[in-house]
């Protein structure tokens, strides 16, 4: 049974996560404290969505790991945003000499000329580009079903470039 507060007109919890110890917001349970009408609607923050990834380097993990963490607490924009950066970051990590503005295009053709990417994840990258580009630069918010799928074209896209190749050098 989950500890927390809850009472007879109360459709939300404050409960502790038992792996981290940390609080994390619930509203409209079923089954837990709430009557059995209510479903779960939102919880804040979730887990954190995406792949864990074993082998990122050091100037990589920590931007993924704060995509997910932004997505956890449902920022939309923030992760779409986030995991436009990554890809210029993943260019600069894979050898491209870092400037003081690279240009985005400038990122994706150093990645697909230096065969760092393989010829069919252009539309991946393109993808994740297209949503990063609306959180950036127009009004409306990023979707969640948007950040969702950035997020995991990111995740896919490290782990072809990173989990993937490390599992394939290890010795057996």
């Amino acid at each position: 049974m989950a500890k927390g507060y809850a009472g007879r007109d109360v459709r939300a919890l404050i409960a502790y996560c038992p792996h981290c110890t940390r609080p994390t917001y619930f509203e409209g349970l079923t089954g837990l404290l709430l009557p059995e009408e209510h479903s779960l609607t939102l919880q804040v923050p979730s887990v954190h969505p995406g792949e864990d990834l074993r082998f990122l380097p050091p100037e990589i993990a920590p931007l993924y790991d704060e995509a997910r963490r932004c997505m956890s607490v449902r920022a939309f924009t923030a992760t779409a945003h986030l995991c436009r950066k990554l890809l210029i970051n993943i260019a600069v990590a894979e050898g491209l000499p870092p400037p003081h503005n690279v240009k985005f295009i400038e990122a994706i053709n150093y990645l697909e000329q230096h065969n760092i990417i393989p010829r069919n994840a252009r539309s991946v990258l393109d993808r994740i580009r297209v949503i990063g580009n609306a959180a950036a630069h127009e009004l409306p918010q990023v979707t969640e079903a948007d950040a969702h799928a950035s997020l995991f074209l990111t995740a896919a896209t490290l782990r072809n470039l990173y989990d993937v190749a490390a599992v394939a050098k290890a010795k057996p």
